[in-house]
């Protein structure tokens, strides 16, 4: 891939998120100078694992949430009166656990169909260990890109069901087919 890769599923930065970072470090840096602060690469480390509570990374090893935070952090400088720049990120990030929650939930559906009480609880015990084998946390605990990996995987699911379903439903037809065809001679 050469460096292009999904961030999300542990690979590099594409190109054009590298160059959103830069740029908006550069601007970071120019307003970190006209306060006299520390512009230096190490200033650029501190900011970036103070975005992401004290984790240090590669800033090529970001994922996408990793990406906005940090970019916040750096906007928190460079433009201090835009308070909807640096909290965007916290709020595309409930949104999108909730869309994703949302899209796991629809999954289980089609799994564990019915109503009622213990129907909605045995969903919920199946999508606590489906998010424990993939993202090794409860459903409910997930971060956001762990929901998205989840619901990618239990989508992979559906439809994999769903064309298992078609090839059985063919076969029966054909079947079915078959013995009109051999009760009938002519």
């Amino acid at each position: 891939m050469g460096g292009a890769g999904n961030p999300f599923f542990g690979g590099r930065m594409t190109v054009a998120q590298r160059s959103l970072y830069f740029c908006a470090w550069a601007d970071c840096r120019k307003a970190l100078v006209a306060l006299g602060r520390d512009a230096s690469d190490e200033a650029r480390h501190a900011l970036q694992a103070e975005a992401l509570d004290g984790k240090k990374k590669s800033s090529t090893a970001l994922t996408n949430g990793e990406l906005d935070r940090v970019l916040a952090k750096f906007r928190s400088y460079s433009e201090p009166g835009d308070l909807n720049a640096q909290l965007k990120p916290e709020e595309d990030a409930e949104a999108k656990r909730s869309r994703m929650m949302e899209r796991c939930e629809k999954a289980s559906a089609v799994f564990i169909t019915g109503d009622g009480p213990l129907v909605s609880l045995h969903r919920r015990n199946w999508l606590n260990a489906a998010a424990r084998r993939a993202a090794g946390a409860d459903f409910d605990h997930c971060m956001p890109d762990q929901l998205t990996k989840l619901a990618y995987i239990l989508e992979a699911r559906v439809r994999a069901k769903y064309k298992a379903d078609a090839k059985e439903d063919a076969a029966r037809a054909v079947a079915a087919g078959e013995a009109t065809d051999r009760s009938n001679p002519f």
